[in-house]
């Protein structure tokens, strides 16, 4: 490398800002390019979704007329204020797919912010923005209208929020940090955990200024910061959790887990595939089964989640009571068999990171169960749909193989930042949430790519901020008030 070249990258302005806007760029026309081919068709959750913000559109804010306990309010409500905003416009789709479009490429800028706030090094977020470069199948749900590229933009936000208070620790930045989680668990109620992560993360960065003397806020303070987090938490769930006791007669965020660990202990091959136990609840639901359809229990796709429920309710049982029978019933045949169960949620959680993206979105412009969305010049241009076509045959996330050697070097990046002492304990934060949701997803999901694009965002700021780590020339930058030295 030559002098020149060494000047370029040891410039004190770092070419790596530039570099990076420029990365940022090229994944700006990605997007774009995916959004203009259209929204996929509005079926199976996206239906869902679209029949809620329809009810908030007419005045139901709390959707009290869908008695149902496994949505949480934030992605409908969303989807009505865009519909809203868009009410001049010949379909709101083109407002809505611009809007998730750029939720996206807030998740992508925001992982390279984390990405610096790790590291303390500028260089960081170029790394961030590179390995997120190549992303194909995330963006395909920019244009399917579901809660995901809300919910990643929102944890991104709350993660950056969670460091920020690390560095500047004020009643103000506790605030947010309680603000941007109740959001997030407002949207996937998967979060409701995470705050154990992030206070065993706040509790050692303190302790360990302590111990250097560089921490001005006292223990007490801190744990005030705690309680007004929880506070403004609690608080933002509180007309949710109303709503609920109002409909069903108690206080829930959601009713969920009986459907969800249904899948995974009576469906084959990444399930358990479990007998139905003999139990009383077990045969409460065969009974309640039999009523509605008239048959045999056992001539129904009983091993199918949602046909289960969907007769339980048939049979007069409310949401949420439904889904803890079926909870009830599919822990009593786990059971039976624990050694299997544990066999194949030890695997699920390990095919989080391997599974292929192979049902993902697609762009269908001509689908008329709604308002249509209007073509544009690249569902026109056939230059355009082949870059796409090319793009989407070729993704990485397809390939069993690939996505275990992505598995790897997200890990070697995590155990470095683990192991270089500036970045030590923000390694370890960062793997506990890598781990929270793959564990989490396991136990309870059989794999999908679905699940697991929602830390694409926290796997790119830890691959950025290690290489900003090894690579020679990265600027340091001292980004923490508690003089903690970034190496």
């Amino acid at each position: 490398m030559n002098s020149r070249m060494l000047g370029f990258f040891k410039h004190p302005h770092c070419n790596s800002i530039g570099l990076a806007h420029a990365v940022f760029l090229l994944i700006a026309l990605k997007v774009a390019l995916w959004a203009s081919l259209g929204p996929a068709a509005i079926v199976g959750d996206a239906n869902g979704y679209w029949k809620l913000s329809s009810l908030v559109i007419d005045g139901d804010v709390m959707m009290m007329a869908e008695p149902i306990a496994y949505r949480t309010p934030i992605y409908p409500w969303c989807l009505a204020a865009f519909r809203i905003a868009a009410s001049t416009l010949t379909s709101p789709l083109l407002v809505i797919i611009v809007a998730q479009a750029s939720l996206y490429l807030a998740s992508v800028y925001l992982a390279g912010e984390l990405a610096v706030q790790i590291s303390g090094r500028s260089s960081a977020r170029l790394f961030a923005m590179l390995a997120l470069l190549p992303a194909i199948s995330a963006i395909t749900y920019v244009g399917f209208l579901v809660s995901e590229i809300l919910f990643v933009a929102l944890l991104m936000l709350h993660l950056l929020s969670v460091v920020r208070y690390t560095h500047d620790s004020t009643a103000a930045s506790a605030a947010w940090v309680g603000l941007t989680l109740g959001l997030t668990l407002l949207t996937r109620p998967i979060v409701l955990l995470l705050w154990i992560p992030h206070l065993i993360f706040v509790l050692i960065k303190h302790f360990s200024r302590l111990e250097k003397g560089t921490d001005p806020v006292a223990i007490k303070h801190r744990f005030g910061h705690v309680i007004l987090a929880s506070v403004v938490v609690v608080a933002l769930c509180i007309p949710w959790l109303a709503r609920n006791q109002r409909l069903f007669g108690e206080v829930f965020l959601t009713e969920f887990l009986g459907r969800n660990i249904w899948i995974v202990t009576f469906q084959d091959g990444s399930g358990a595939g479990l007998a139905m136990p003999e139990s009383e609840s077990a045969a409460e639901l065969q009974s309640r089964v039999n009523q509605v359809t008239g048959n045999d229990w056992r001539e129904s796709n009983w091993r199918h989640t949602w046909t289960v429920s969907n007769l339980l309710t048939e049979s007069g049982l409310n949401d949420p009571a439904a889904d803890r029978l079926m909870k009830t019933v599919a822990v009593e045949a786990m059971m039976t068999d624990p050694k299997t169960v544990a066999y194949k949620t030890v695997r699920r959680c390990v095919n989080f990171w391997r599974c292929p993206g192979n049902q993902l979105p697609t762009a269908d412009p001509d689908y008329n169960g709604f308002q249509p969305y209007p073509k544009t010049w690249f569902n026109k241009n056939q230059t355009a749909n082949s870059l796409a076509s090319f793009a989407f045959r070729f993704r990485v996330s397809q390939s069993v193989a690939a996505n275990t050697v992505l598995m790897v070097l997200i890990g070697v990046a995590t155990l470095y930042l683990v192991y270089d002492q500036s970045t030590r304990v923000y390694g370890l934060w960062i793997a506990s949430i890598l781990v929270y949701f793959s564990v989490i997803t396991g136990v309870v999901e059989i794999p999908d790519y679905r699940y697991r694009m929602v830390v694409e965002p926290v796997c790119a700021s830890v691959v950025g901020s290690a290489l900003s780590l090894l690579w020679p020339l990265s600027q340091n930058r001292n980004l923490d008030p508690a003089s903690e030295t970034a190496a």
